[in-house]
Parts: C-alpha cells; sequence; structure tokens
C-alpha cells in the first residue's frame, strides 16, 4: 500500500521565530497544547532539541517517542517515530514561512498503512491531531479563537 500523506496549514499572527520556538522546543509543549506532556529523553547533537534530540509526546495510553532528523531553525524541523503510535513508518516535517502579519505553519506528517482500515483511520487520527495542534499553537500566540475558517487548509495524499 502506498505512503499516506496529511497536510495541515494555518495562519498565525505571530513572527516565525516564535511559532517554531514553540513547536521545535519540547518543553513548551505542555503550555500550549493543553493537556499534552512531552519531556526530552535525550538531547540532539548540536542544539539540545535538534538532530538527534528524542522527545516524548502524549500521554498514557496515547504517548509516542519522536527523534528530530533534521532542524533548521526557525524554518523546519523534521521527526519521526520511534515507538507508542499505530502508524507503520510515520515521519512529519513542521515548516514555518514568513507572511505578511505573521507565519504560515504547515505541518505534513505521512505513514505507511498497512490495510485499508488503517489508511482511512490513521489518516483522520492524523488529522485532527496535526490540525489541533496548529489551533492550539495559533490560540496560544495570537489570541485565535481556533475557528476553522480561512485558516485553515488540510489535504490528503495517497
Amino acid at each position: 500500500m502506498s505512503r499516506r500523506t496529511v497536510t495541515v496549514r494555518r495562519f498565525i499572527a505571530a513572527p516565525p521565530e516564535v511559532v517554531f520556538d514553540l513547536i521545535a522546543d519540547n518543553s513548551a509543549w505542555g503550555r500550549w497544547a493543553i493537556g499534552l506532556e512531552s519531556e526530552r529523553e535525550a538531547e540532539g547533537h548540536d542544539h539540545p532539541d535538534g538532530v538527534g534530540a528524542i522527545r516524548k509526546v502524549g500521554r498514557a495510553p496515547v504517548a509516542s517517542r519522536e527523534e528530530i532528523t533534521a532542524f533548521d531553525p526557525p524554518r523546519s524541523l523534521s521527526y519521526k517515530l520511534l515507538t507508542g503510535l499505530p502508524l507503520q513508518d510515520y515521519e512529519a516535517s513542521v515548516m514555518v514561512e514568513q507572511v505578511t502579519d505573521g507565519s504560515l505553519l504547515t505541518w505534513a506528517g505521512s505513514f505507511v498503512p498497512v490495510n485499508g482500515v488503517q489508511s482511512a483511520g490513521g489518516a483522520t487520527a492524523l488529522r485532527a491531531a496535526l490540525g489541533s495542534f496548529c489551533v492550539s499553537i495559533a490560540r496560544y500566540v495570537s489570541r485565535d479563537d481556533g475557528d476553522d475558517d480561512l485558516s485553515v487548509h488540510e489535504g490528503t495524499v495517497d
């Protein structure tokens, strides 16, 4: 079965450095993602949250371990799932671009489904999680109301 990709985009009324730092600094996740815990298990090679860093995200029974695979502040980072979620070969990238009056946050995750049911269910769950992260960051930095009006754009590619 082919790789399934979900991409979520959201305008955030804050500079890219602010948005990127909230995502890259795993200790900040508990501030903007209410009820979500995150901690660094291992530091990265050139930066504590950079390439090679391993972070734990979530709360049992839905918790994961992720390794940072690319780190280019304040523009982008990528990570891969090590353990914890039922998604085979899950990888994601986060890009923050400067736009007028703020940032465009693009969060894309992909996985290889093991069957058709996982393909649909995994994509739905991933879309909900990534969308929730984007809305939570927007609310945290700009008092955004989180409405799904003109600022959330999603796409799923098989």
